[in-house]
């Protein structure tokens, strides 16, 4: 009996010990406690948060002056300068969430169940949209054009590619064409965002939660992945609009986290024809490495031509 007490005494010694040699760090949104947020430390990723949004961080790994910072898809990022505290909280504005649900692995088929999953996209649609682009969030340098994209099946592949131009672009002088290539790959991923299949090599510590809002009859739902990647180097995580009646997808924020950039979607969706049909994208791009340069791109009047459908190739 002595040696139990003992072993149970030496053990609650030394969980005192390790957290005394840790920093939490509390992740919240108006005091409400936000399960499973990303946290970084000067930019990189350190961890997710845990069900009830804390996270320790050794002592080693910080150093005065050190910015710990904290995301979670739909809200503004916040950050934390270190200086030996033993505790930070941080709160992200920008959320209007009441309750927070972790499903269950056997509550995420109720989950897939509750959406309309529609047609996304067939070979040989062609799509029109307009676009602009303004750099480190300055509107008054836009520059704006028109883009038409055909989706077509790769050759001797399974899957689908994106071609097309840019046309009556303003400023063509001022914007290079990797910039132009990349509405191409936006409007790409804007139709395959609710879709939920992407080609990712793991789905490691996936969660996805249901969240209770004051929107009206709009269920919300936030898929996380902390590590899309195998080496954890990429993220990913995705909130979901649904209309409760129609079950419909009304829009979609997705937020990607790599190590030279981060991106976040806002895309509004129709169905027409029994497709989900992407309407308004708005896409904002941090680079991290280089300039810091910040890109913001609004695509917007797309246009889907169903019509395009062919059994066979052109």
């Amino acid at each position: 009996m002595k040696k139990y007490l003992f072993g149970l005494l030496l053990g609650c010694i030394c969980c005192s010990g390790i957290h005394a040699q840790a920093v939490k760090v509390h992740i919240q949104s108006d005091g409400l406690n936000l399960p499973f947020a990303y946290i970084f430390i000067n930019e990189k990723f350190y961890s997710s948060a845990d069900s009830i949004g804390t996270a320790l961080i050794p002592r080693r790994l910080l150093k005065d002056g050190d910015a710990v910072s904290a995301e979670y898809v739909g809200a503004k990022e916040t950050a934390q300068i270190y200086n030996g505290q033993d505790e930070i909280t941080l709160n992200l504005p920008g959320l209007d969430i009441e309750a927070i649900t972790v499903l269950s692995r056997a509550k995420r088929k109720d989950f897939w169940q509750n959406i309309n999953q529609y047609k996304i996209r067939k070979a040989y649609q062609k799509i029109a949209c307009r676009f602009e682009i303004h750099e480190n969030d300055d509107t008054t340098k836009i520059t704006k054009g028109r883009a038409k994209y055909y989706i077509r099946p790769v050759a001797n592949a399974d899957g689908y590619e994106i071609v097309g131009n840019v046309s009556d672009l303003d400023n063509r002088a001022n914007l290079s064409q990797a910039t132009i290539d990349l509405t191409k790959l936006i409007v790409n991923e804007a139709f395959v965002a609710v879709c939920f299949k992407k080609g990712i090599s793991t789905n490691k510590g996936i969660q996805i939660l249901r969240e209770k809002s004051s929107a009206n009859n709009q269920a919300i739902y936030t898929i996380i992945r902390p590590a899309v990647s195998a080496d954890n180097s990429d993220m990913e995580s995705m909130k979901i609009f649904v209309d409760v009646e129609s079950r419909n997808i009304t829009r979609a924020i997705e937020g990607w986290e790599t190590k030279t950039y981060k991106i976040l979607y806002t895309i509004d969706y129709r169905v027409a024809d029994d497709y989900y049909i992407p309407s308004d994208i708005a896409c904002r791009i941090v680079y991290k490495t280089g300039d810091h340069r910040t890109l913001c791109l609004h695509i917007y009047d797309l246009q889907l031509d169903t019509k395009r459908d062919r059994n066979q190739n052109r």
